[in-house]
């Protein structure tokens, strides 16, 4: 995880940083690094404790696998990119992905309407 803060700096005309303390602005090194800094940790970390117990009182999976295969090996064919996979051939294979934990599928490259639709009726109850 990650997060990126930018502060304005208090007074353009210096060449000091919010990050140190200076003469010219004050204690700002001390106020991110002792106050910032371990409230936004604090924040962050309820929020997780939150989203995990919430996870947990679901019974949610910890992670989800996605799973966005390509339509079959792209070629060229008179310029164009071509993919071969039938939508009907996508959703036969379909078994694989699932028996693989996949718990989200789609597809990416080459992957039209119909193969999602294939893809669909594949998943759905009988």
């Amino acid at each position: 995880r990650m997060l990126a803060v930018e502060i304005q700096h208090p007074t353009p005309y210096y060449d000091d940083s919010y990050a140190v303390n200076s003469e010219n602005n004050g204690p700002y090194g001390d106020a991110l690094t002792y106050e910032l800094i371990p409230s936004i940790e604090e924040q962050f970390a309820a929020r997780e404790r939150e989203a995990q117990e919430d996870a947990e009182r679901r019974g949610a999976p910890e992670r989800v696998l996605l799973c966005r295969p390509n339509a079959g090996d792209p070629r060229l064919e008179g310029g164009a990119v071509v993919y071969d996979l039938t939508p009907e051939r996508m959703a036969a294979e379909l078994g694989l992905l699932t028996d693989a934990g996949a718990g989200v599928v789609g597809g990416c490259c080459g992957t039209a309407p119909a193969h999602i639709a294939a893809l669909r009726s594949a998943l759905a109850p009988s």
